[in-house]
């Protein structure tokens, strides 16, 4: 049987088994930056290093890519420095998939029933009301209104939009009816 493996699954007590070995690929990397943003200068080692320094969030692959990139950021010194902004996206979701901001807070929700007057102020002031999930008792209600970071639109967000999320037939019958 021959099986193809990425040089970094390939463990000490694996190697024996292996009749050859080497690259038989070569994995591209790319850099991504907003519409608009000026690109960053990439012409040289050392330009390319503190183009990687000054990114807010950088992405990686679970794949050899990945690892490949991890090992680089090590060798230059700066795998430290940079690892809070450094996101490893899930197996098989490609790295140009929106990261931080644009991904995982528009998928934040919260069922508020486990929370108190303390935890909704933060939760409001961290989380945009367009991604609080509101399913829970009539008792957090209380601490919903409460607090003094949401606005009345915000407040119809955590609500009702709620509601229409997790509702889609209700939000198309309120909505032929006009409401």
């Amino acid at each position: 049987m021959e099986t193809l493996l990425s040089g970094s699954t390939i463990t000490p007590t694996v190697a024996p088994t292996f009749v050859t070995g080497g690259d038989l690929a070569r994995s591209a990397v790319a850099i991504a930056v907003r519409a608009g943003a000026p690109r960053p200068a990439i012409d040289t080692e050392a330009a390319l290093r503190e183009a990687v320094l000054s990114a807010r969030t950088i992405g990686y692959s679970t794949g050899p890519s990945g690892v490949a990139l991890l090992e680089l950021f090590e060798h230059w010194g700066i795998a430290e420095v940079i690892r809070p902004r450094v996101v490893q996206v899930s197996p098989g979701v490609p790295v140009g998939t929106p990261l931080l901001d644009e991904h995982l807070l528009n998928n934040s929700s919260l069922d508020t029933c486990v929370y108190h007057q303390p935890g909704i102020d933060l939760l409001t002031k961290v989380i945009p009301a367009k991604n609080i999930l509101f399913a829970s008792e009539m008792i957090s209600a209380v601490y919903i209104d409460a607090t003094a970071n949401l606005t009345v639109e915000e407040r119809f967000l955590v609500y009702e939009g709620s509601a229409r999320r997790v509702f889609p037939r209700l939000d198309a019958a309120l909505k032929a009816q006009g409401r």
